[in-house]
């Protein structure tokens, strides 16, 4: 059996070191990461929703029938003919991020002429900030406020 004398390799103690080196690198940068991705995330969700809503300003004049936008626990978006009806569209937030609508009835409603009939707004809470709509009277325009 040979011996090498002049093995050379790491110690324990180096191995750690590097491991541990590793592991805050990629921990940090998983971390920003994840909350880029959850930006994109909620980025998305506000501009389908702002879609679904200009969506249903389009079926109320095509089909000449009022239109109601709401949002059921803060965290379901949902377009119907009337209050009643089973939904033309639902959407679920993602995790961490809440929606409400600020007007007399808590909805939007569009006329057959698709007009918007009350003034309010819709917010937007996500983990550290928040975004809104203005819905101004008439032709239901939406101004978003960062």
């Amino acid at each position: 059996m040979r011996k090498f004398h002049n093995e050379r390799g790491f110690t324990l103690i180096e191995m750690l070191l590097v491991l541990t080196i590793f592991s805050v690198i990629t921990s940090a940068v998983l971390h920003f990461s994840f909350d880029q991705i959850q930006r994109q995330t909620y980025k998305k969700t506000t501009n389908q929703i702002e879609l679904a809503i200009r969506m249903a300003q389009m079926m109320a004049r095509e089909g000449q029938h009022v239109i109601y936008c709401e949002v059921f626990n803060e965290t379901r978006f949902i377009i119907r003919r009337t209050p009643f009806d089973e939904p033309y569209y639902t959407q679920d937030l993602p995790e961490g991020m809440k929606m409400s609508i600020t007007t007399e009835r808590g909805r939007l409603q569009f006329q057959p002429s698709g007009n918007v009939t009350q003034m309010g707004k819709i917010y937007f809470f996500l983990n550290d900030e928040r975004l809104f709509y203005t819905i101004n009277l008439g032709k239901g325009r939406f101004l978003l406020y960062e």
